[in-house]
């Protein structure tokens, strides 16, 4: 059955009217308005919007300090995951000088949990290394500057929990389980690893052949004005 113009102009009339009767001139109209004449955001849709923000979807603000506690426990859930290690690193030559040349710089180191916990200096060489370790171990930072100073002191390297002789290191590169230099320097001293032999040893000049050497050729230097 197909509805006319009018039908349809009938329909949309009463459609108007039930709603002016029951949420414009009934007794609904002051719940959804905010008891007042006009519509507002302050109602009822509006009101459980906020709670389910303050409930479910936005939490309460955290200090510094217990922010700080949260991001740990969330950096050390996500490190001890087996899905973010992998078994298999790729240690190039390049890392190996990268490291060597780090480790000839003698950065300090602190050991901790049963030799599972270790704090290595930056290779800035920074003071106050280890006013930086406790606090970093105990989570006491004043301010949002204590912190970025702490973490750019020392670096946090810990055992892996799934492989045997992975490290992980906080640093920028070894937080993408990559290979630093701070991972590299730790795991060549506990033997896990081992500097190539031609990155450890002094090149020293070949023996000079028999005769005498070449006279050297004029240049700027030995030419005549």
């Amino acid at each position: 059955m197909q509805t006319t113009g009018k039908s349809r102009l009938f329909c949309v009339d009463s459609f108007v009217a039930y709603f002016q009767r029951q949420w414009i001139d009934g007794p609904l109209n002051q719940w959804y308005t905010g008891c007042s004449d006009y519509g507002c955001t302050n109602n009822g849709i509006e009101k459980k919007n906020c709670t389910i923000k303050d409930t479910v979807t936005l939490r309460k603000r955290l200090t510094v300090r217990q922010l700080f506690k949260k991001l740990v426990t969330a950096i050390e859930v996500y490190a001890e995951s087996p899905d973010c290690e992998d078994e298999n690193l790729k240690i190039t030559e390049k890392d190996y000088r990268k490291a060597f040349e780090y480790k000839k710089l003698q950065p300090q180191i602190k050991v901790y949990a049963n030799d599972s916990e270790y704090f290595i200096q930056s290779s800035k060489l920074p003071d106050g290394f280890e006013e930086a370790v406790k606090a970093r171990r105990e989570l006491q930072f004043d301010d949002w500057e204590h912190y970025l100073k702490v973490v750019d002191t020392c670096y946090f390297v810990r055992k892996s929990t799934v492989f045997q002789n992975v490290l992980f290191c906080s640093c920028c590169i070894g937080a993408k389980k990559q290979v630093c230099k701070h991972f590299l320097v730790l795991a060549c001293k506990l033997k896990y690893f081992q500097f190539p032999e031609q990155i450890t040893s002094i090149l020293i000049e070949e023996p000079r052949t028999r005769g005498r050497s070449k006279i050297a050729k004029r240049g700027k230097a030995l030419s005549r004005n």
